[in-house]
């Protein structure tokens, strides 16, 4: 995507700002991704240097995640910040998570798929709708009485209760 290609080079050394929008056709290049919808604002500030490009992200919005719980859909706000160094050299090369080294050559550098990885980095293993003002679930009421009502018992199985009593008794002698 052209929009997230950053052409550093005849650009002055020092700092350079830029804004990023992310909307829902942002997420359509990576098929694996369950975001279908997002309002995101990317600032970055590239301080340019002789060999190398420090760039800070800024990355704050909002994404329409699915609840773990209930699977509904609702509105997960963002609010994160990295710094990623990319460096000048012979060949491509990922030193580590934060710093690139880049081709001499090289005249842009594509931020799509570190956007990306960014925002999902922002969001947490389980996604649960947050609780209302007064305490009770934000959660679907209809799911969560279907849930309620799949709930099984909770009884041990005969066998692993002899079981237990066999290793209750050998750890008493």
């Amino acid at each position: 995507m052209k929009t997230y290609l950053l052409p550093f080079a005849g650009l002055k050394n020092g700092g350079h700002h830029l804004d990023y929008h992310v909307d829902g056709t942002f997420f359509e290049d990576f098929p694996e991704s369950e975001i279908q919808n997002a309002n995101i604002h990317v600032h970055l500030i590239m301080e340019k240097q002789e060999n190398m490009l420090v760039l800070n992200f800024t990355i704050d919005g909002v994404l329409q995640v699915t609840c773990d719980r209930c699977l509904d859909e609702f509105p997960f706000p963002i609010d994160k910040e990295e710094t990623l160094i990319v460096k000048f050299g012979q060949s491509y090369e990922e030193i580590s998570d934060d710093v690139i080294v880049l081709p001499s050559s090289e005249h842009a550098f594509d931020l799509h798929q570190h956007i990306y990885e960014y925002i999902m980095l922002a969001l947490p293993i389980q996604r649960i709708h947050p609780d209302n003002a007064d305490g009770s679930s934000g959660c679907d009421p209809e799911m969560m009485e279907r849930l309620e009502s799949m709930k099984t018992d909770n009884a041990i199985d005969p066998r692993w209760e002899a079981l237990a009593q066999l290793k209750k008794d050998n750890n008493t002698k």
